[in-house]
């Protein structure tokens, strides 16, 4: 019964070590394909703020940002920028703020720490009674740890897929529908940060975090990362 349990046991560890790492081997294929780094990225959104390309320049500080995301320059330079484009910063709710702290790969290492440990807890409290005092709270840090790592990759992940940034350098219109020449309420300034979560033809339907919503034309945007373009 143990030998099967700790067979179960590996199975489940396998899978999770699969899914958390698929958003790593991503950003770690698309940084190679792009030749991508934080100090590229820096420097190149430096050069778009010279030739006033607010909105570029915000996307760039903001990949820089996905890369190394405790670098005290790069946090300035973004918020200098929003500055000049007459922006705020997002209004995020603290467990966001949190995930951002960490980097994709931060993320999945924590998790994967995480898991080996969990995994080797409990296969040791399942072959032996033995040292139960220290395999429990161990085993519970460790779920916890998961839990935690778990969460903010899946965060940081999320925002990979749908996050989409208003280049255009006079903004564009929030339409109401995904057709040309549809009426329209408002305009979403260069360099807003918005998520999407449907095309339709070539126009992407976004949410802004102060809750409006619409439909955009796909060329004045472009993706944080992966996932809309």
């Amino acid at each position: 019964m143990n030998g099967r349990r700790c067979r179960l046991l590996g199975l489940g560890t396998l899978a999770a070590l699969g899914m958390v790492t698929i958003a790593t081997n991503a950003l770690a294929q698309r940084s190679g394909e792009e030749g991508w780094s934080a100090a590229r990225l820096y420097d190149d959104a430096n050069a778009e703020v010279r030739e006033g390309a607010l909105g570029t320049a915000i996307l760039e500080y903001r990949r820089a940002e996905l890369l190394s995301p405790r670098d005290p320059d790069i946090a300035a330079n973004l918020a200098l920028a929003r500055q000049q484009a007459g922006l705020a910063a997002p209004a995020l709710p603290w467990f966001e703020r949190a995930a951002r702290a960490f980097s994709v790969l931060e993320w999945t290492i924590a998790s994967l720490s995480g898991l080996w440990l969990l995994c080797a807890a409990l296969a040791a409290n399942a072959l032996s009674n033995r040292g139960r005092k220290l395999v429990v709270p161990c085993a519970i840090a460790a779920a916890l740890a998961v839990v935690v790592s778990g969460s903010g990759l899946a965060l940081t992940s999320s925002e990979l897929r749908t996050a989409v940034i208003v280049t255009a350098k006079a903004g564009t219109e929030l339409q109401l529908s995904p057709f040309e020449g549809a009426t329209s309420e408002t305009r979403v300034r260069e360099g807003e940060s918005l998520r999407a979560d449907t095309r339709h033809g070539a126009y992407l339907h976004v949410r802004g975090g102060d809750g409006q919503q619409g439909w955009v034309d796909s060329a004045a945007v472009e993706p944080l990362f992966l996932g809309t373009s």
